[in-house]
């Protein structure tokens, strides 16, 4: 899981 401080951090954190 990565961070969702930002908005496509955010969709990213979920495929991390």
């Amino acid at each position: 899981m990565g961070s969702y401080l930002s908005v496509p951090a955010y969709f990213t954190s979920r495929d991390l």
